[in-house]
């Protein structure tokens, strides 16, 4: 049976606590009851996974350090479970930003520090998590998503793009690249062809399943023109080949964002 997001009283908005302060996720529990959501609760990141698989939540509010399963395992666990599912991280634990910066990177939708200085925030950080996407008008940020092994790739590139006024995350992996395309929906991927767990090509082929409005650009060293034929077949925007050159790359993911941006005032 397939349970529709929110699915519960009156189709309410559904959030999973899981922290291993009972109190903490008690006053969560209590605080966002009131504000009209279904809240479920938990201490241990095993028994967070097996509610998962049994309901659908819009929200999964997460402690980092937890015993048994640390939240950035429950995170990428559940995400095998409910892709749609936006995780929020709310931890005392502090590394000079580097966690921060790798979790929203693998699609995190927000890092809130304890102590939380105001439960009002942390509601306003729900709501925009929960909130059905809207059109985007002529200023909003598209989304990137960036898929190398070479990780000093993916950070450079999505440096690039971000002081380019581009919302951008990045994969290392193409399993990794299709779950961030589940959960967070990147109106342009940037696609490398070789890497571990799953090929370029075949993510390819599992994103167009999940997402056909993503523009596909992949990004590959080998210039195989039987295999150019067959990403163009299944419908990739553009293949480049290494050396990566900045400026056709560039204008590449312009001229595509100009399409999508064209396309949506034209809809509306």
């Amino acid at each position: 049976m397939n349970i529709p997001y929110g699915a519960g009283e009156g189709g309410r908005k559904a959030i999973l606590s899981i922290d291993d302060e009972t109190s903490f996720t008690e006053l969560l529990k209590g605080y966002f009851e009131l504000r009209g959501y279904r809240v479920d609760v938990t201490n241990d990141g095993s028994k967070g996974l097996e509610l998962a698989k049994r309901n659908r939540y819009d929200v999964a509010l997460l402690d980092l350090k937890m015993e048994g399963m640390d939240g950035d395992e429950v995170m990428r666990k559940m995400r095998r479970i409910n892709p749609r599912t936006r995780t929020i991280f709310i931890t005392a634990y502090n590394d000079s930003g580097k966690t921060r910066k790798r979790l929203l990177d693998e699609g995190a939708f927000a890092f809130v520090e304890k102590p939380i200085s105001s439960l009002k925030d942390l509601e306003e950080t729900v709501r925009r998590a929960v909130e059905p996407p809207t059109k985007k008008g002529a200023d909003a940020m598209l989304k990137i998503l960036v898929v190398d092994d070479e990780i000093d790739i993916c950070d450079f590139v999505k440096n690039f793009f971000k002081d380019r006024n581009f919302e951008v995350f990045v994969a290392h992996d193409g399993r990794e690249a299709l779950n961030l395309v589940e959960s967070r929906r990147p109106d342009i991927v940037l696609l490398d062809v070789k890497m571990p767990v799953m090929d370029g090509m075949q993510a390819l082929r599992e994103i167009k399943k999940v997402n056909r409005k993503s523009r596909i650009i992949m990004i590959t060293a080998v210039n195989d023109t039987d295999r150019i034929e067959e990403a163009r077949r299944l419908g990739v925007y553009e293949y480049i080949t290494k050396p990566l050159l900045l400026e056709q790359l560039e204008r590449t993911v312009l001229t595509v964002a100009e399409e999508i941006k064209m396309e949506e005032t034209e809809g509306e």
